[in-house]
């Protein structure tokens, strides 16, 4: 299957906050050690991954002017890149901060998705982008450029 575990297997492991990150840089939180190395190397030996950082500083979960990129403000580029996988998401009724959360889901290494919450909303916010239906369409979209 590769990396990229099929959907019915996502489904099978049930769609709790459990999620799949991908990150535009494809960099893992060890440094000098990407998503391509890390992952399949993790899977093969059986050590379940917890991903964080699913919404990169707050620009995923909310592209708008002033948000944070890597722990600092999100370059023009950035924002354009997020605001324009926002628009794909939004086509498909999803909020860009729930695919970003789900994202990490099929990997066969990752076991859980760890995000934060700034308030009670914030918090509530998450776990219902976590049970969030999801459809096929938009990841074959979002995987397709």
């Amino acid at each position: 299957m590769g990396w990229r575990a099929s959907r019915a297997a996502r489904s099978a492991r049930g769609s709790s906050a459990c999620a799949r990150s991908r990150s535009t840089h494809g960099v893992a939180t060890v440094p000098g050690v990407t998503q391509v190395t890390l992952l399949p190397l993790c899977a093969a030996r059986g050590v379940g991954v917890l991903v964080g950082g699913v919404f990169n500083s707050g620009v995923l979960a909310a592209p708008h002017s002033g948000a944070r990129y890597d722990d600092a403000p999100a370059s023009a580029s950035v924002l354009r890149a997020a605001r324009e996988l926002d628009r794909r998401c939004a086509a498909y009724g999803v909020p860009l901060a729930a695919a970003a959360l789900r994202f990490p889901l099929p990997h066969p290494a990752v076991t859980g998705v760890v995000v934060g919450a700034a308030s009670p909303v914030e918090g509530l916010r998450n776990a219902a982008h976590a049970e969030l239906d999801i459809p096929e369409r938009l990841w074959a979209d979002l995987d397709a450029g």
